[in-house]
């Protein structure tokens, strides 16, 4: 998934809680062409947060 900022037009990707993942995710993703399925590389990259990896419980 994605956000946007209207205000500057700023894309970013998110996982499904809206928390933005890291800008090299962000950058692959939205260069590449958009498949019907997710790639199967796609789940590790929903663990690759902005601000560091997701906590472990």
């Amino acid at each position: 998934m994605f956000n946007q900022t209207t205000i500057n037009s700023r894309t970013w990707a998110v996982d499904a809680s809206g928390v933005a993942l890291s800008d090299t995710v962000t950058t692959r993703w939205l260069a590449e062409s958009c498949t019907r399925r997710p790639a199967d590389s796609d789940e590790d990259d929903r663990k690759q947060f902005k601000n560091g990896p997701a906590l472990q419980s």
